[in-house]
């Protein structure tokens, strides 16, 4: 069973998905992510409902909108050994057969509140991740200014149009709603930080946009859709 006080900083949770469910909202806050490899959408705040509906997690509430497909959900694990600074950012990580990751859910609240929701479920010890070192060379790309991302979105921010962003990695769909906050390009990425909602998309990511009625489809640099949908009235 987890014990607080002697948690495997890595540890696989012997649990089906579904006893998983009720200890979400316990969580406090927290941060779901969906990743591709130069996109991330991360939604923050309580996951105030868990649900399963069919082939699918659904995870719901004022601040979450996430579409998790269960038969790609193999195992789980318990992660503790991510800081930012000196607070630890403890995850929740769902795992495929091929121990590729799925999706992640973050404790926002630290150690303390994500040991407790997690309190009396079996874990085993895992070793720890094998990251990738650090990538050596120039300095990131610089966001250009006709960068597709930005060419969209700024006529739609300036004109406070209600917008949806959905970001559809396998086995993961993941969305936003509502007006456009504040920019903040840095370091060769696109990025929307906000108190319940960011997305970061890499400088060059999108090299254009498949234009549909009231939506748009993101196209990477081999021509196809990258999962990144935008959606609004204001698109014709």
């Amino acid at each position: 069973m987890t014990d607080p006080t002697n948690a495997a900083l890595r540890a696989r949770l012997d649990i089906p998905l579904d006893e998983l469910l009720d200890r979400l909202p316990r969580l406090g806050r927290a941060m779901v992510i969906a990743r591709s490899p130069s996109m991330l959408l991360e939604r923050l705040g309580t996951i105030e409902t868990a649900r399963i509906e069919g082939s699918a997690l659904i995870l719901a509430g004022a601040d979450h909108d996430a579409r998790i497909e269960t038969a790609r959900v193999a195992e789980l694990v318990a992660d503790r050994t991510t800081r930012m600074g000196d607070r630890v950012l403890p995850r929740i990580e769902l795992r495929d057969a091929a121990d590729q990751l799925t999706a992640s859910i973050v404790g926002m609240e630290g150690l303390e509140g994500f040991d407790a929701a997690l309190a009396g479920l079996p874990e085993t010890g895992l070793p720890p991740l094998q990251r990738d070192p650090p990538q050596e060379g120039g300095a990131a790309p610089e966001l250009a200014e006709d960068d597709p991302v930005l060419a969209l979105l700024t006529p739609l921010r300036e004109a406070g149009a209600e917008v949806a962003i959905t970001l559809d990695v396998p086995g993961m769909t993941q969305g936003w709603a509502g007006q456009l906050p504040e920019f903040r390009p840095m370091m060769g990425w696109f990025n929307i930080i906000s108190r319940t909602f960011h997305l970061h998309v890499e400088a060059g990511a999108v090299t254009a946009w498949q234009a549909e009625p009231g939506r748009r489809v993101a196209l990477g640099r081999d021509g196809r859709p990258t999962g990144l949908v935008v959606v609004s009235d204001a698109l014709a």
